[in-house]
Order: C-alpha cells, then sequence, then structure tokens
C-alpha cells in the first residue's frame, strides 16, 4: 500500500507554498560546518539587487515539518512553516563598497540565512516512519 503525504496548508488560499522547479534558475546544495546541508534554488544570481532564493535544509526520510526561507525582496527574508510566515529575517542590502562581487555578497547572505534557519529547525523534533 503506498502511503501518499497531504499537506492541510496546500487548501487554504492564504497560504504561502514553495515555487516549482522552474520558478528558479539555478539549485545548488550548501553545506554548513561539515553536517548540516540545505537545498537553494536561486534566480537572478548575477544581479544582488534583485536576488531570490528559497532555502530548505535537508532532512532526508524526516516527516516533521520544518521552516524554510523565501528571499524575494531586497533586503529581508520570510520564515515559513505550514504554508503561514512564521517570522522575517533581515538582511544587508548590497554595497559594492563592501564586497569584491556580487557573488561574495550572495554567498554571504546564502550562509546567514542558513544559520538563521538551523536557529529556527534546532527547536523541531524529528518524526522519522520506520513502517
Amino acid at each position: 500500500m503506498k502511503r501518499y503525504i497531504k499537506s492541510s496548508s496546500l487548501q487554504k488560499k492564504s497560504t504561502i507554498q514553495s515555487s516549482t522547479d522552474t520558478t528558479y534558475t539555478d539549485r545548488f546544495n550548501y553545506r554548513l560546518g561539515g553536517t548540516s546541508r540545505f537545498s537553494v534554488y536561486t534566480k537572478y544570481a548575477d544581479d544582488p539587487e534583485r536576488f531570490q532564493c528559497q532555502i530548505s535544509e535537508i532532512h532526508p526520510y524526516d516527516l516533521a515539518e520544518y521552516y524554510w526561507i523565501k528571499k524575494d525582496q531586497p533586503a529581508s527574508a520570510k520564515v515559513i512553516k505550514n504554508g503561514k510566515v512564521a517570522g522575517r529575517i533581515e538582511l544587508r542590502e548590497y554595497d559594492e563598497d563592501d564586497y569584491e562581487d556580487s557573488n561574495e555578497y550572495i554567498r554571504d547572505i546564502v550562509e546567514y540565512m542558513c544559520r538563521e534557519l538551523m536557529s529556527y529547525n534546532s527547536k523541531i523534533e524529528p518524526r522519522i516512519d520506520h513502517t
């Protein structure tokens, strides 16, 4: 018998949903501290003023509902859980005098968002299904 996971948050019209793979142009895995892994989808990676991303922590075989981040504004990102905004992260705006290039800025804010996401998710109890 196949099990299907159905999120009740998808049925509400006022929820925030993750974007589809086709919405973003690039995807990469990011490793922080040797053990924590993140999936990062990006758009406008060559333009730090318009840079957008979606970040989620990778928890294989875990059925718990974790927080994830969506950055679609220049200086802030939303922390989302169960389709609702659970918090906001303020980000530094891009200043070309502070960074050698735009890639350095993007690496910096992605790492910062991953650290913040780890902090949010540290309180979540893993739920592994052994059936």
